[in-house]
């Protein structure tokens, strides 16, 4: 493990002033919470072909390890949000472990339930199904909270789809993880669809804390025009500049029938960069690290997420990015107590 004096403020070249003692009583406990989603093909089945998915996929075994020697020597607290489907050994033990009642989507090509025969874990697209020992390696190290993102990346506003599918999705999710020695604490719901009415569904089964969307309409994931040009245009830009808002996180208790969840929301989506961290790349940056200080100032959260795969295909220079990201975290914690946290303990907090 690196040593923390790696990460302070002169090893990283900053020389922010420590706060004294009274200073880090009275200032506000800001924070920052990361949530990573890590779903490989599985969350992309519908999206691109297995082909185009191969370079991202096998980039992820470079990702995840670095991702988490960062976070190590950085002292980042993380929820890693996962896809029960990838932590199995191989094909056999997940089709051992399916479950009867699947989602019944109008649109059939969501279900990743079809084609199992395309299913494999051998070779080299074994990379695009199966990450076990990758969430292994996240659950040996310290600070970091293995979450859900449902059994088999489940669409909870979907045509098609019933509360008892999504019931059968959980209680496989559930089992799988028991199994494993991991009791579910948070869930992400994937391409971020709440399903307000399901919410219960998921606090019968432990799980109290979600991410929810930011507050605008452009990020609204239901909104009719959410993947219209002009709404995807307008998202692009506020990562790079204030359009929307800050969109720090604050923590909000959520009744549902007689379920009580906590919501921890996002403020901002990690864009991936190419093979060289560019002006946009640069602009994301300076975004990030005035939001970070703002909610720093203010005692808020700062919600930042992404998919691991999003590294998979420049995963050196994306953790480079990363890096600079998290030297400004180190700034903001040595300068005005900022602390890193995962879903579940900003919830506690």
């Amino acid at each position: 493990m690196r040593q923390s004096l790696a990460v302070s403020g002169h090893a990283t070249g900053r020389h922010d002033r420590i706060m004294t003692a009274t200073e880090a009583e009275t200032a506000p406990k800001g924070a920052l919470v990361i949530s990573l989603d890590y779903e490989l093909y599985w969350g992309m089945r519908d999206v691109v072909s297995e082909e185009a998915f191969q370079v991202p996929a096998n980039g992820v075994r470079v990702a995840i390890p670095g991702m988490l020697d960062l976070f190590e020597a950085y002292g980042i607290h993380a929820t890693w949000a996962t896809v029960g489907f990838l932590a199995f050994d191989g094909k056999a033990a997940l089709e051992a472990a399916l479950p009867a009642q699947q989602p019944g989507y109008t649109i059939p090509s969501l279900t990743n339930y079809r084609n199992f025969e395309r299913v494999t874990d051998t070779g080299p697209d074994c990379t695009l199904y199966f990450g076990g020992d990758l969430v292994d390696r996240i659950a040996e190290t310290p600070h970091q909270e293995i979450g859900s993102h449902t059994f088999s990346h489940y669409y909870t506003t979907e045509a098609g789809q019933t509360a008892e599918d999504f019931a059968a999705d959980l209680d496989a999710a559930d089992a799988l993880w028991r199994a494993k020695g991991i009791a579910m604490r948070s869930i992400v719901f994937p391409r971020n669809q709440v399903n307000p009415d399901y919410l219960p569904l998921c606090a019968e089964r432990g799980i109290t804390v979600y991410r929810g969307n930011q507050n605008s309409a452009f990020h609204d994931t239901d909104h009719p025009r959410f993947k219209s040009p002009p709404f995807r245009a307008v998202r692009l830009l506020d990562g790079m500049l204030n359009v929307t808002g800050r969109h720090l996180a604050e923590v909000e208790q959520v009744t549902s029938g007689e379920a009580h969840l906590t919501n921890v929301p996002a403020s901002r989506y990690l864009r991936p960069c190419g093979a060289k961290i560019g002006m946009m790349d640069r602009a994301r940056i300076a975004r990030i690290r005035s939001d970070m200080k703002a909610a720093a100032k203010t005692g808020k959260l700062y919600h930042l997420w992404w998919h691991p795969h999003n590294f998979g295909a420049h995963p050196e220079t994306n953790l480079k990015l990363l890096k600079l990201i998290l030297n400004d975290y180190v700034s903001l914690r040595d300068s005005h107590g900022f602390a890193s946290l995962t879903m579940a303990e900003a919830a506690d907090r």
